[in-house]
């Protein structure tokens, strides 16, 4: 029987992909820079792979942001078409084969790729990207947040996602992987001034602070931390001296 993944896969910018995200490459370039700004190293000449590409938009954001030695990969071919005829360097690669081939990248990133992996497949996964870092290298992962009020329909939103994580499953992996120094946190929205995006800032303030409450009432000292629609880690290689 054959994995669902290449039926999907390779019809999967048109069926869901381009459904929800922008032909323009400029469109999504706040949103990644208020939740990976903080995230990326000083070095503009970081060696960075953006791992699950997509269509581009995070590629072009670094780009933009003055990165010089940039890389997408993605196994659907119809995103890296869309990516390369916008002059993206981006090439289609199964992530485990160019990772045993590819070394010493100062960053990996990982923007909703993870749930789309089986149990053991994010092992393997973890396991090749640690190799493939450089010595102080670190992973950047976003994903979905299962303690989100959303949890349920980032869970099942795509046909092709296989799991979730919280902030405490998403550490124990990274740490069982090999991992260090890992910090963990959900998007927020960002604060401004116009009147739809202050409004939005207070309604999302007075909205955190109600779903903290029923989690605190429902389940206690156990309630998640962090409840926003994403959870965004980075974890880093460690040297053997560190370890």
């Amino acid at each position: 029987m054959a994995d669902y993944r290449e039926k999907i896969y390779a019809s999967y910018r048109s069926t869901i992909y381009g459904l929800s995200n922008p032909d323009s490459l400029a469109q999504p370039i706040e949103g990644y820079r208020t939740g990976f700004g903080e995230f990326l190293p000083g070095n503009k000449e970081a060696k960075i792979l953006d791992l699950g590409c997509g269509s581009g938009y995070l590629v072009n954001f670094l780009i933009q942001s003055g990165y010089q030695n940039v890389l997408g990969i993605d196994n659907s071919i119809e995103q890296v078409e869309f990516a390369s005829k916008k002059g993206l360097p981006v090439i289609q690669a199964n992530a485990l084969d160019f990772l045993k081939e590819n070394r010493d990248f100062d960053l990996i990133i990982l923007t909703d790729v993870i749930e789309h992996l089986k149990k053991d497949e994010i092992i393997d996964l973890l396991e090749s990207i640690l190799s493939a870092l450089a010595v102080g290298g670190s992973v950047i992962i976003r994903t979905g947040n299962a303690s989100a009020i959303y949890g349920t329909t980032m869970r099942y939103i795509d046909f092709t996602h296989e799991l979730e994580f919280t902030e405490t499953s998403m550490r124990q992996v990274l740490l069982a992987c090999g991992f260090t120094k890992i910090s963990i946190s959900d998007n927020k929205p960002s604060f401004g001034w116009k009147p739809k995006r202050l409004l939005r800032w207070i309604l999302f303030k007075i909205w955190r602070a109600i779903f903290r409450l029923i989690y605190l009432i429902e389940v206690g000292e156990d309630s998640p931390r962090l409840l926003g629609k994403l959870l965004i880690a980075q974890a880093y290689k460690a040297s053997t001296e560190e370890r």
